[in-house]
């Protein structure tokens, strides 16, 4: 019996592990594809669509989407992020968790609620654009819920990329240059939700989502020794 629980959880792990990588690029691959939907060009701004999602009045809107294609870009890019982007990283995470969470049980549950809490979030955060769009340049009551819901979505993820750090060093030496970009990254996304710095958001986002992404497929596909 002991022998059959030892061989069931590294079978079990490589199943998850594949699944987490799998979703991993699906999720790299539809961040990129947001530049190349019809309409975002007209925006004339490589972040865009995070700039519109903290935007803080209608008049910042007004700002940024300023023609009628950059408005049908946002759309497009909205309802991408709603059916695709969403439920890609949300699988990616907990996947991520599940792979890595070892005896520390527990302690990926709670960042699987995050995660889910996060996703959540952006959901709504996604509403309240779509209403913006609607009635352009937005209404007050549409920027007083979008206020918390793009930053909590933005921390939670900050803190689920932070615990999967700590998850991934404590397996060994081989993984901490990995974990310490990605903690580093999510230090960095913190900040940047904080101080509303776009900048240390992006360099967060990038130093902690692709260690995570490239460690995926370094544990899923390597061969056992």
């Amino acid at each position: 019996m002991h022998r059959e629980g030892e061989t069931a959880r590294p079978l079990s792990e490589c199943r998850l592990a594949k699944g987490w990588a799998i979703f991993g690029l699906a999720a790299a691959a539809i961040m990129l594809s947001f530049g190349q939907l019809p309409g975002m060009a007209a925006c004339r701004a490589s972040d865009a669509i995070i700039r519109f999602e903290f935007a803080n009045s209608g008049a910042e809107v007004a700002s940024q989407i300023n023609n009628p294609a950059c408005a049908q870009g946002q759309y497009y890019g909205l309802w991408w992020d709603t059916l695709l982007f969403i439920p890609a990283y949300l699988c990616f995470l907990v996947l991520a968790l599940l792979t890595l969470r070892g005896p520390h049980r527990r302690l990926a549950s709670v960042g699987i609620a995050m995660v889910v809490i996060g996703a959540f979030a952006d959901q709504i955060e996604g509403t309240r654009l779509f209403a913006i769009l609607a009635a352009m340049p937005g209404e007050p009551e549409h920027f007083a819920v979008l206020y918390w819901a793009v930053r909590i979505k933005f921390a939670l993820l900050a803190a689920v990329t932070f615990l999967l750090a700590g998850l991934l060093a404590v397996r060994g030496k081989s993984h901490w240059p990995a974990a310490l970009l990605i903690a580093v990254g999510s230090i960095f996304s913190f900040a940047g939700v904080a101080l509303q710095n776009l900048g240390w958001l992006h360099l967060g986002g990038l130093l902690s989502w692709l260690p995570l992404i490239v460690t995926a497929q370094f544990i899923a596909w390597r061969k056992p020794a």
